[in-house]
C-alpha cells in the first residue's frame, strides 16, 4: 500500500479534483483531510512532510471520490458552520447558506426590542434559523416547522449540540393554522420554480432533497400560502421576514402590501435583494 505524507496526499487529492472539474479543488482538499485528521489548517501546512496513518490516507481519498462526484462538502464531512456555529447536516436537509444569515441578522434586530418574542420558523430544515434564533434572542421562545420528519430529526441534534432550547413540529405550511401563534414569523421556504428546477446544477440537484427547493410553477406557492394564513398564527404588530431567491423580491413584497406595513427589502453580500419583511397591521 502507497504511503503518503500529509503534503503528497493533498497534492495528489487536488489533481483529482481537478481532473473532474471541481470549483475549488485545494480549498475542499484541504477541508477533508483536515476533518479526516481532526485538525485545522495551518497543521496541514506546518506537518506537510509528516506520514499519514492508513486509516487516515483511505478515508482521506474515500471522500475525495465523492466530492469528485460533486456530492457537497457539507455532506461529505455531515457539517456546516453557520451564524458562528457547528450545524450537522445530511441528504434530508439543505446545507445552510450564508445568504440565509441576512434572514437571521434582520430578525434578530427587531426582535432584540421585544420581551421574550414567540418566534416560528416555517420549513426549518436543519434548524439553522431557529437555532439561530434561540442561541442569539435572550428569552426566545423558538418553535421550527417543517413537513419533514427526518429534517426535524437533524433540527432536533442541531439544537441539542449547540446548546438551545427550541421546539420542533411536523406542519404542512401549505395548510392553515398551525397551533401556535407569535410575534415572528420566519422563512426560508422551497422558492425554485418547476422550470428552474430541470437547470439547477449537478451538485444541488443530485444532492439536496427536492422537497425543500421546489416552489411550484412560479416559484412562489410557499410564499403565497405562509402570507395567506398569517394572521392564524401571527399577532396583529407582528413581524414577517422571508429569504427570497434571485428576482424575487417584487413579486414577494406584492404578496405581503394587502396585510403588511413598513415592507422592507434587504440584500446580501453580492447586492442581491434576498431578504423581504413587514408588519402585519
Amino acid at each position: 500500500m502507497v504511503k503518503y505524507t500529509i503534503g503528497d496526499a493533498l497534492k495528489k487529492g487536488i489533481a483529482l479534483l481537478n481532473e473532474n472539474s471541481i470549483e475549488n479543488p485545494t480549498l475542499d482538499a484541504r477541508i477533508l483531510l483536515c476533518e479526516v485528521m481532526k485538525c485545522d489548517s495551518l497543521y496541514l501546512t506546518m506537518h506537510r512532510d509528516d506520514e499519514l496513518s492508513d486509516s487516515c490516507r483511505d478515508r482521506f481519498f474515500s471522500f475525495i471520490q465523492r466530492r469528485a462526484k460533486n456530492e457537497p462538502v457539507g455532506y461529505i464531512i455531515e457539517k456546516k458552520e453557520f451564524m458562528s456555529m457547528d450545524f450537522y447536516v445530511d441528504s434530508n436537509v439543505l446545507i445552510p447558506r450564508p445568504d440565509t444569515e441576512i434572514l437571521v441578522e434582520k430578525a434578530i434586530d427587531v426582535l432584540k426590542d421585544i420581551p421574550n418574542p414567540v418566534v416560528i420558523d416555517m420549513c426549518t430544515g436543519s434548524g439553522a434559523i431557529a437555532v439561530s434564533l434561540a442561541k442569539y434572542v435572550e428569552g426566545s421562545k423558538v418553535i421550527g416547522l417543517d413537513i419533514s420528519e427526518p429534517a426535524l430529526m437533524v433540527a432536533k441534534k442541531n439544537a441539542e449540540s449547540n446548546g438551545v432550547d427550541a421546539d420542533f413540529a411536523i406542519h404542512d405550511v401549505l395548510s392553515a393554522y398551525c397551533g401556535y401563534v407569535a410575534d415572528a414569523v420566519v422563512s426560508n421556504p422551497p422558492y425554485i420554480s418547476t422550470e428552474d428546477m430541470k437547470k439547477l446544477e449537478s451538485n444541488v440537484a443530485d444532492f439536496e432533497p427536492h422537497l425543500a427547493l421546489e416552489g411550484g410553477d412560479d416559484g412562489l406557492v410557499f410564499y403565497r400560502a405562509i402570507v395567506n394564513n398569517i394572521s392564524s398564527c401571527l399577532k396583529k404588530g407582528g413581524f414577517l421576514a422571508f429569504e427570497v431567491g434571485m428576482g424575487q423580491a417584487e413579486d414577494v413584497k406584492k404578496l405581503m402590501e394587502p396585510q403588511f406595513d413598513n415592507i422592507t427589502v434587504d440584500c446580501d453580500l453580492a447586492g442581491i435583494d434576498r431578504v423581504v419583511s413587514g408588519f402585519l397591521k
